[in-house]
């Protein structure tokens, strides 16, 4: 999963779905997916200096990793399934 944050959204400014609401529906999602079986590392897309969208996503998923730079997410991404195949994953 990438992501720029923790789910947030409006609809014409009268329906609202946000934190904390939308943080503890998404962990709970996340939970059951992870049970059946399926892994899931969230990879925050941050500006450099800036480590907000990661720790919102701490928030949801068990296994997250920074990127900071948009050019080596192909590497960050490669390696990180290589490490679920392999069984290990270094946070």
């Amino acid at each position: 999963m990438i992501s720029d944050g923790v789910p947030s959204h409006t609809y014409d400014g009268t329906i609202d779905y946000v934190p904390p609401v939308s943080i503890k529906d998404t962990m709970e999602t996340v939970k059951k997916i992870i049970r059946r079986g399926t892994p899931i590392v969230a990879l925050a897309l941050d500006n450099p200096g800036d480590d907000e969208c990661y720790q919102q996503l701490k928030m949801i998923y068990p296994d997250v990793v920074s990127c900071i730079d948009i050019g080596k997410i192909t590497g960050q991404l490669l390696r990180i399934i290589s490490n679920l195949f392999q069984g290990r994953f270094n946070r």
